[in-house]
């Protein structure tokens, strides 16, 4: 409170002293300047470019303010890229080579090789133009006497707090997300394990017009096959189909077969060769489609993101379906493998919201299409012909770059693969003539309010841990959260721990490290910061985190999953995958963001819904898994400060904290 007061204390002197006060002459006519180029530059600016045998019509939205460049490419009205640079320190340069067949002014060297946001025009004529105005702006925010006119107008940024449409709170831009109320219809559904399966292989079964595919990674056991064939099959018939993936994620394998490994890569290659674009992979080399310009970090902050869009064009078709949250496609997510199994949560919409799905969709699309290196050399082995209007063409290029799928041979492999395809034709089996299922059916629920939102931290789109944070501080009586991870984010932690201190329960569930063997020093960290959620007196306590806060210990319970020998045969490889949180029993969030720093910088997305019943499903979800899960006592959780035999790689994980 303090903090803030003395912000508005000093922004009310600075603008008094500013603007109460006269100006210089020559400031004066600085800012008089600026303004009026700020005026005449500040527009919409629209360029195409060619790309996979289309022409793509970009627009982008310049904004001056303060010395400060907001810069948008939108397609379709959807925003592809987004960046803010500050002129005070950028400059306006021209590019000196055309970045396909545009003319570009950049804003600094690092703007190209990090391969961020440049203003591109159709003509060099536009460029000429338009280039000297910038520059003069640019020169004049470098004045040092207009650097301390804008001073406090740039420092008086403050975060609003949460509006909230009933239990949903708002997002604070288009792109964060719209809140959807109960008369605009959307219905959704939890999606476990096989239900998750069938929800997807019906629905691309019944499309009608367009498949949209979005996953960390697509892998080639026998169920990757089935539905890399299915969407051959969809393209061939003339529907509009499109995938991403993630190169690296793709082909590092998690316990997989080698057999699978290597028809993951078949599978999306003989995806483009039915004309499939898919994002992740290339005909120049594995990563390539992973990086833009020479940011190689783009390698480590993978799109996490998990949705399938089912004939989002028409919302209203009773063909139309998304399916997201924390599964890629592999045997393991949907419990059909005899070997791993996982569990993990999906959710079903239907609705308006698809609509905004894809336009979300769309604009993580086209930021691949406009900057990532192999979409020209992509013609090698992506069919770009009509299969309908050039089917003799079409046929002909799809016959020569597809390849036979790898076989099992080795003895596990075969009783593995066996076992899945009869797990998975049971389900297939049960699916009527006419679309419908034979097998229990599903409950669609009518839900009061939805938001769906997508965020892209590259693109300055940080909602996601917002959105969970304002859920957080809106509860009255219970948080539950269900999560791989238990690395809290600083905020996060302070969230919770303010609702605990005002005597809400917390319920919290996560994987075991020691049984967990995928980045267990993520979680051993996590177990580290348990006593800041359970008393928060931890020596460790960031400073920011509010130590004087109380807290009864008996409202925050944590439990560690420990696998169950009634899910999987093999109880130590059964790993909890969930991404969801219930707040209060009224309102549920699903998705993949994970609770740790990975996902502050990973593209992510979550769907968040009002309805009671919905939500008790959720938490009958919940209830089941934490009977394979162990509560931890106040004693284990004391522990868990120098944790025995663990203290090295609690050491390196305290160095590597906010990396991981």
């Amino acid at each position: 409170m303090f903090r803030i007061i003395g912000t508005m204390m000093s922004f009310f002197f600075a603008l008094n002293s500013f603007s109460g006060a006269p100006l210089g002459d020559q400031t004066t006519e600085r800012i008089r300047e600026i303004n009026e180029l700020a005026q005449n530059l500040s527009r919409d600016y629209s360029f195409s470019i060619e790309q996979g045998g289309m022409e793509i019509n970009y627009v982008q939205k310049v904004s001056l303010n303060n010395c400060y460049l907001k810069l948008e490419t939108l397609n379709d009205s959807a925003v592809v890229q987004r960046d803010l640079y500050d002129l005070t320190k950028k400059k306006a340069n021209k590019k000196i080579i055309p970045f396909k067949g545009t003319y570009v002014i950049d804003f600094g060297l690092n703007t190209i090789l990090m391969g961020r946001s440049t203003l591109h025009f159709a003509t060099r004529d536009e460029l000429e133009e338009t280039l000297p105005l910038f520059q003069d702006y640019v020169k004049l925010c470098h004045k040092s006497d207009v650097k301390k006119y804008y001073e406090p107008f740039r420092k008086n940024e403050s975060l609003k707090p949460a509006e909230f449409f009933g239990g949903i709170p708002r997002g604070t831009t288009h792109e964060a997300g719209s809140v959807y109320g109960e008369e605009t219809g959307n219905s959704m559904v939890l999606l476990r394990g096989p239900d998750s399966f069938r929800e997807r292989y019906k629905a691309i079964s019944n499309a009608r017009k367009s498949i949209y595919l979005s996953q960390l990674f697509f892998r080639g056991d026998p169920v990757g096959i089935l539905f890399a064939d299915q969407l051959v099959k969809k393209r061939m018939d003339g529907l509009d189909v499109r995938v991403m993936v993630t190169g690296l994620f793709n082909i590092i394998p998690n316990g997989d077969f080698k057999v699978d490994m290597e028809n993951s890569v078949i599978a999306m290659r003989n995806l483009m060769a039915a004309g499939v674009r898919v994002h992740g992979v290339n005909c120049v080399g594995v990563l390539a489609n992973s990086i833009r310009g020479i940011d190689l970090f783009k390698i480590l902050t993978p799109s996490h993101i998990k949705n399938w869009l089912i004939d989002s064009d028409d919302y209203e078709s009773d063909t139309a379906i998304s399916i997201s949250g924390g599964m890629n496609v592999s045997a393991r997510y949907f419990r059909l493998g005899n070997r791993l199994q996982w569990i993990d949560q999906d959710i079903g919409t239907k609705g308006p919201i698809i609509a905004e799905m894809k336009e979300r969709f769309m604009a993580d699309f086209y930021e691949r299409e406009l900057h990532y290196l192999t979409v020209d050399s992509d013609k090698k082995c992506l069919n770009t012909f009509n299969p309908i209007t050039q089917k003799e063409e079409y046929l002909k290029f799809k016959g020569a770059h597809t390849k036979p799928y790898k076989s099992p041979t080795k003895e596990e492999e075969v009783a593995e693969w066996n076992y899945i395809k009869e797990q998975y034709g049971h389900y297939i089996q049960g699916l009527s003539s006419d679309g419908g299922s034979a097998l229990e059916p599903l409950d669609w629920v009518k839900v009061q309010g939805a938001r769906y939102s997508m965020g892209r931290p590259s693109e300055k789109e940080d909602y996601l841990l917002k959105a969970h944070i304002d859920l957080v501080n809106s509860a009255k009586s219970e948080i539950i959260i269900a999560n791989v991870f238990s690395l809290f984010v600083d905020d996060m932690k302070l969230a919770l721990r303010r609702a605990a201190a005002r005597g809400v329960k917390i319920r919290f569930l996560t994987n075991d490290p020691v049984l967990y063997k995928d980045l267990p020093f993520v979680n051993i960290m996590g177990r580290f910061y348990y006593r800041d959620l359970v008393y928060g007196d931890h020596k460790g306590l960031d400073e920011e985190l509010d130590p004087s806060l109380k807290i009864d210990p008996n409202l925050v319970e944590i439990y560690e999953w420990k696998g169950a020998q009634s899910i999987s045969p093999v109880g130590k490889d059964t790993v909890m995958h969930n991404k969801y949180m219930i707040i209060d029993r009224k309102v549920g969030l699903v998705g993949s963001f994970n609770m740790d720093y990975a996902s502050l910088r990973n593209p992510e997305q979550i769907v968040i819904f009002e309805n009671e019943k919905l939500a008790n499903n959720l938490l009958q979800f919940f209830d089941g898994d934490h009977k394979f899960a162990k509560k931890l006592t106040l004693e284990e959780i004391n522990s868990f400060e120098k944790p025995k035999g663990q203290r090295f790689m609690l050491f390196l994980a305290k160095l590597l904290k906010n990396r991981l």
